[in-house]
């Protein structure tokens, strides 16, 4: 037996009579077998010669048990039947409808062909027992061989067909299959690029925001630094004279010009450094990097704020880290405001709570992280907390640059400044800082 997918003879005959096997036998296989008279009619209907003609192969079982086994056989060595004309009645064995059962159960795609002398079962208990019309046809007995002939040619046909069917389908729904993974891929691969465009866009944004910024601050601070020094100069002047008159004067009087210039000299001095953080936002590239030990850079800046951390628990979690590249002076202002603004945002009674983190993040960095157990900040404010001048403090309490120089200043030695809140929770402030580079500082310093 041979078969493809293009093309399959093999015809099963299921029967329980000899001669009727090989009637099938005559009339389905070219040979000298056939009468003269069947193969002038053959001719007639196909166009070709008996002995020219491709003849079928033809396979014979006397049971529908054996004719079961032979289908069976036949999948595995990948040679099916195209066809089986089964015998409506084949005692002792199973009847005609039992055994297409069964045959269907091993072969979905066979096409049979019911031969019957009578009507043993009613077309409609054939119907529903059988099902699949489409697959089925019924021949009656005694049959003409030209009409077994012709269901052969056509049923035969028909599978073919059919498989060559099934054939194009799976090719489409593979051809589907990887043209929609294609487009999954390239919607993955659109839908991660609009993120990064989105995410280099905001970073665009917070970066013209700041240059935007350097500029009127340079401006700025240049033109108040001038007569700010002059102002400096002459209360320190009038300082040093009050100083020295003090015993002249009347001690009410003493008391109360040493306090104003003591208050005038601390305004001053707070006008000073306001315009020093204005000037190094408009130019935060203006120091050297170095090699910097974040744990000792954090527990100096500790160290300077030890008397407002008296009514707080500091808790540290320091894991070792290596050196990073940095400021120290600037990395300290940085964590100085991070520390003083976790402070002011504690509660007033209750338990006040700072915990400092110092762990490796990813390859090739550290990470420092501020937490407080304070009221945290609301999602809206959240989002614009590194814009220049926002603040949610109150008019007077602060000017909304120290979190913009901050952010400035770590983007210069090349890390990422992140916070993240949740109402009534807290806020938690990580510094992400580079160690790549350091071997390069300690060459250039050697």
């Amino acid at each position: 037996m041979t078969a493809t997918a293009c093309s399959n003879r093999n015809v099963l005959v299921i029967d329980d009579l000899p001669a009727v096997r090989e009637d099938f036998r005559k009339i389905l296989t070219p040979g000298d077998l056939a009468s003269p008279g069947l193969a002038e009619t053959e001719h007639a209907l196909f166009g070709v010669p008996r002995l020219q003609r491709e003849g079928f192969v033809l396979d014979t079982a006397s049971q529908g048990e054996e004719g079961l086994a032979k289908v069976e056989a036949a999948l595995k060595t990948g040679t099916p039947y195209a066809l089986a004309f089964v015998d409506a009645r084949m005692p002792p064995g199973w009847d005609g409808l039992e055994t297409i059962e069964r045959l269907w159960q091993a072969d979905p795609s066979l096409q049979v062909v019911l031969c019957t002398a009578y009507i043993d079962h009613p077309l409609g208990e054939i119907s529903r027992r059988l099902g699949h019309k489409e697959r089925l046809l019924i021949l009656k007995k005694p049959f003409d061989p030209v009409e077994v002939l012709q269901l052969a040619e056509s049923l035969s046909e028909k599978w073919s067909l059919m498989q060559l069917a099934q054939l194009k389908t799976h090719e489409l729904e593979r051809r589907v299959g990887e043209r929609t993974a294609a487009l999954e891929a390239s919607n993955a691969r659109l839908a991660a690029e609009m993120q990064q465009r989105l995410a280099a866009e905001s970073r665009l944004r917070q970066v013209q925001k700041l240059e935007a910024l350097g500029t009127l601050s340079a401006g700025i601070a240049h033109e108040i630094n001038n007569p700010l020094t002059v102002i400096l100069a002459n209360l320190n002047y009038l300082s040093w004279e009050l100083e020295r008159m003090l015993p002249t004067l009347d001690p009410e009087l003493a008391t109360e010009l040493v306090a104003v210039t003591a208050d005038s000299l601390v305004a001053a001095t707070r006008v000073k450094k306001i315009t020093r953080d204005m000037q190094r936002l408009g130019a935060p590239d203006s120091d050297q990097k170095a090699e910097v030990d974040v744990e000792r850079a954090l527990e100096s800046t500790l160290t300077l704020l030890e008397g407002r951390l008296k009514r707080t628990t500091v808790v540290r979690d320091f894991a070792p880290v290596p050196p990073v590249r940095a400021n120290e002076s600037q990395l300290m202002h940085v964590f100085t405001h991070l520390i003083t603004n976790a402070l002011q945002a504690l509660p007033g009674e209750g338990a006040r709570r700072l915990t400092f983190a110092v762990r490796p993040s990813a390859a090739g960095s550290v990470e420092v992280s501020i937490q407080d157990n304070g009221a945290g900040i609301s999602p809206q404010a959240l989002e614009h907390v590194f814009d220049p001048f926002f603040t949610t403090r109150k008019v007077g309490e602060g000017l909304g640059l120290g979190l913009s120089v901050c952010h400035a200043i770590v983007g210069f030695m090349g890390g990422e400044l992140l916070l993240e809140s949740e109402l009534g929770k807290g806020t938690r402030c990580r510094v992400v800082l580079p160690v790549e580079g350091v071997e390069d500082l300690r060459g250039a310093a050697a």
